[in-house]
C-alpha cells in the first residue's frame, strides 16, 4: 500500500490475511473513521470492502478496556496427535512472534494425561486479541483439522469487545463453557525474573 496515500487519508494498513475456504480477504486498518478506511481502500485500486467492522478501546457501555486482557482456551487433543502438535506449536510461535508486536505473552500447557492443552494469552487490550485471531486464522483452521477435536472451555479476564466475543462464540464447540471476569481490582505484571536478593529502588 502506497505510504503517501495512507498519510493523505490519515490511515495506516496494519495487516492483511486471507481465508481460502471462505474466499475472503481481510484488512486491518487504523483510521479515524470507517469512511476514511473505505476511502483509502477504494483509492488504492484494490477490491472494494464489503463490510467494515469498527473496534475501539471502549465498548458500547463506555467501559474502559485498557487493562490487560487474558484469554485461556482449553482444548481436547486428538488421540496420538500430542507430539505432532507440540512440533506444530513451535513453528506457530515463530509465525506469531514476528507478526504481533503488541502480544505480551502466549504459552501452552499440557494436562498430566496428555488429553488436553491450554493456551494462555496476555494482551494489552481486546483489540490485540481480535488482531491475533486474524493473524492466526489459517493456523487455527489447521489445528482443528489435524490436532484438536474441540474447545473444552474458555476463560477471559478483562473486558472483551463485541467483535472478540463474536469470534470466541464462532470458534467454541457446542456445549463448551465460557467464563468472563470483566472487572480488574488492581495488580502489576512482572515478566522478567528479579534476581534473588535484589532490592527494589526508585
Amino acid at each position: 500500500m502506497n505510504v503517501q496515500l495512507q498519510r493523505r487519508h490519515g490511515a495506516r494498513f496494519l495487516e492483511v490475511w486471507f481465508d481460502g475456504k471462505a474466499r475472503k480477504a481481510f484488512c486491518l486498518i487504523e483510521a479515524s473513521s470507517a469512511a476514511c478506511a473505505l476511502a483509502v481502500h477504494r483509492e488504492a485500486g484494490g477490491l472494494r470492502a464489503d463490510r467494515v467492522y469498527q473496534v475501539s478501546s471502549t465498548n458500547r457501555q463506555g467501559e474502559d478496556m485498557t487493562a490487560p486482557l487474558i484469554f485461556i482456551g482449553t482444548y481436547q487433543v486428538r488421540e496420538g496427535k500430542l507430539e505432532a502438535y507440540k512440533e506444530f506449536w513451535q513453528e506457530y510461535l515463530k509465525y506469531i512472534e514476528a507478526r504481533e508486536p503488541r502480544l505480551i505473552s502466549i504459552n501452552m500447557y499440557v494436562s498430566d494425561d496428555g488429553n488436553e492443552v491450554s493456551v494462555v494469552q496476555v494482551h494489552p487490550d481486546a483489540d490485540s486479541m481480535l488482531f491475533h485471531a486474524g493473524v492466526a486464522q489459517q493456523h487455527i483452521g489447521t489445528v482443528y483439522e489435524e490436532y484438536l477435536t474441540g474447545t473444552a472451555n474458555t476463560q477471559i479476564y478483562g473486558t472483551p469487545n463485541e467483535a472478540t466475543l463474536a469470534m470466541v462464540d464462532k470458534l467454541n464447540a457446542p456445549g463448551s463453557s465460557v467464563s468472563i471476569k470483566r472487572t480488574p481490582v488492581g495488580g502489576f505484571s512482572r515478566f522478567a525474573a528479579v534476581p534473588e536478593g535484589a532490592a527494589a529502588s526508585r
